[in-house]
């Protein structure tokens, strides 16, 4: 790779990382049920969320919004509340809108489970 690639280029990335036990937002969402839900998602996110496994996408999503938060920088963390941050599944696959605006917001998504717990990873590059 040429050493001069980045030269007179700032790149700048941030991350956010987020990890979830299952079966305590499980136990938060039959405690609270739709008040819970409707606090944090979004209409559209609750009308993308496949009914199949509904708790696991919703604990998923719950944790990205979580990881993308995270990966804001500090002065777009105050300027953010959940429902500003939409996780909407496709096919099995999240895609984040920001403040209602989809395609690409700089945001790379990616989870794994792993036991009784989700970790999502939120990569912020705005430059992208």
């Amino acid at each position: 790779m040429n050493s001069n690639f980045f030269q007179g280029r700032r790149v700048e990335i941030t991350v956010g990382i987020d990890i979830l036990d299952i079966k305590r937002l499980e136990k938060v969402i039959e405690r609270y049920k739709e008040k819970f839900i409707k606090r944090i998602y979004t209409t559209k996110e609750i009308e993308h969320i496949p009914a199949q496994n509904r708790s696991y996408y919703m604990a998923v999503s719950f944790s990205f919004k979580e990881a993308i938060w995270k990966s804001l920088p500090d002065a777009q963390q105050k300027e953010f509340s959940f429902k500003d941050i939409s996780i909407i599944w496709d096919n099995d696959t999240p895609y984040p809108v920001l403040k209602d605006r989809a395609g690409d917001c700089g945001l790379t998504l990616n989870f794994f489970v792993k036991g009784k717990n989700i970790i999502t990873t939120a990569i912020f590059s705005p430059q992208r």
